[in-house]
């Protein structure tokens, strides 16, 4: 309530972002919830009701997460037009140095996952036969064989070229040519590469896969927790920027 107190104008904005926002939180423990009661093989149909539940959940956080960086450009910078207007503009934003937010938005450890959550949401969205459901007991597991390239918004393409770099460097000068190559970054163990090395033994960033791999209770838990700390940075800075203003007045 003390940012709607502190902001009337924006008053409707910031009543939506707090009602998304504790939606999401009841989604993720529903997905919890569902998973550790119910027996998968008991039908198809409990196993649909869960997977729209889920597939729900990524694209109203991936929506929200747009939705609070508006609300970040609206207060903080005091522009009515946006620019953050589709979701390939999230990332670039988040890791522009200029827009204010903390460096670790700009470093590639902090920047991969929210790069991953707008891929999952894309295939969701336009390409769901690159989505895979995998029955693991009571933690079913979501996986993407192969991102498609033109919906790897964010960092990828950056993250690519340095993980090659690392990855040619084990190799101790033996490169090789014309062929896909595995790997896997121990930092981030649920995604998976094959570099496609051309035969100058450089990587073909367009051609190299990127897989995913992770539990859907444990990804929801990730991806609800990144949504927070961006809400609190961004919240912050907002707060704080407004008191400043005032003081200088």
């Amino acid at each position: 309530m003390m940012l709607k107190n502190k902001f009337p104008e924006e008053e409707k904005r910031l009543g939506l972002i707090y009602r998304k926002t504790a939606y999401l939180n009841i989604l993720q423990m529903e997905i919890d919830y569902l998973s550790k009661r119910f027996d998968w093989d008991k039908g198809e149909e409990f196993k649909e009701f869960f997977l729209a539940r889920f597939e729900n959940f990524t694209t109203t956080l991936v929506e929200l997460i747009m939705i609070s960086i508006n609300l970040y450009e609206r207060i903080g910078f005091k522009q009515n037009n946006i620019s953050v207007k589709n979701f390939k503009d999230i990332l670039p934003f988040l890791t522009n140095p200029k827009n204010n937010l903390p460096s670790y938005y700009q470093s590639i450890n902090d920047s991969v996952d929210l790069s991953l959550y707008v891929c999952i949401r894309n295939c969701l969205v336009h390409n769901p036969d690159k989505i895979e459901y995998v029955h693991n007991n009571q933690n079913p597991i979501l996986q993407i064989r192969d991102i498609p390239s033109d919906k790897r918004y964010g960092i990828f393409d950056e993250y690519i070229k340095n993980e090659f770099e690392y990855y040619i460097k084990q190799l101790k000068g033996k490169r090789p040519q014309k062929s896909f190559q595995k790997y896997i970054d121990g930092r981030f163990p649920y995604i998976q590469f094959e570099f496609w090395i051309n035969k100058k033994s450089n990587v073909d960033v367009k051609k190299t896969k990127i897989g995913f791999k992770m539990g859907i209770v444990e990804l929801s838990e990730k991806m609800l927790n990144d949504l927070f700390v961006l809400q609190r940075d961004m919240l912050k800075i907002i707060n704080e920027s407004k008191s400043i203003r005032r003081r200088s007045n």
